[in-house]
């Protein structure tokens, strides 16, 4: 293997987890002319974003092998499920996107319940805002899925296999996702900036409302 500037080459070596025991291999025999790191080496800091951590590897590393496995081949068989003499084979990420929306539901409820108890116990309550309050549920379930998602890209890293993952994070964070949903959207807007372009703005464009206190909706 050629020197690249005097030194030994760096080389990144990146797998699924059913693969580890090939990347290992192979930095068995690549050891002795190349510095070989490979992906689980503590390359990921908790709470960065995998993408922008794969783009710095381009320049820490002067290689890059990539080992590819089958391993839908090998996946678990699905978990059965009965429910009121409803039996179904499920598979264990349907089961953590099930999870996580009951959870954003969960976080949902929890937020009417707060917000009509401080309006009602006021004497400020408004029944404009019941349909809001309604749909809270809904938009806790569909941020907490889409949080999850975010999360499996983003913070863990891109090898990690769903039955390595533990449930009540996941959960958890879906739950704060649809008791604070106005944060959560907040914070997905953030991130979506980072990933894309600023939109343009059109002739007749409205900025965003401030805040909404005391209007029966939030608290």
């Amino acid at each position: 293997m050629p020197k690249t500037g005097g030194r030994k080459p760096s080389i990144f070596i990146g797998s699924s987890s059913e693969g580890l025991s090939f990347a290992r291999a192979i930095k068995e025999k690549l050891g002795d002319e190349a510095e070989v790191t490979i992906w689980n080496e503590g390359l990921f800091e908790v709470g960065s974003v995998t993408l922008d951590e794969l783009r710095t590897f381009s320049y820490r590393f002067d290689f890059a092998v990539l080992v590819l496995t089958p391993d839908d081949q090998n996946q678990p068989p699905g978990q059965q499920i009965t429910y009121f003499g409803w039996k179904q084979s499920v598979s264990r990420e349907t089961l953590f996107f099930v999870i996580v929306a009951l959870a954003g539901v969960l976080g949902g409820l929890i937020h009417v319940i707060r917000s009509l108890s401080w309006y009602v116990g006021n004497r400020d309550f408004r029944w404009s805002w019941v349909p809001f309050n309604l749909l809270l549920p809904v938009v806790g379930a569909l941020c907490g899925t889409v949080f999850y998602l975010v999360l499996r890209a983003g913070l863990f890293s891109p090898s990690t296999s769903v039955d390595q993952a533990s449930p009540f994070g996941f959960a958890a964070v879906a739950v704060l996702v649809g008791l604070f949903s106005e944060q959560a959207l907040e914070k997905l807007r953030q991130v979506a900036s980072n990933l894309f372009a600023e939109r343009p703005e059109g002739e007749d464009h409205v900025p965003a409302s401030g805040d909404t206190r005391g209007s029966g909706g939030e608290t």
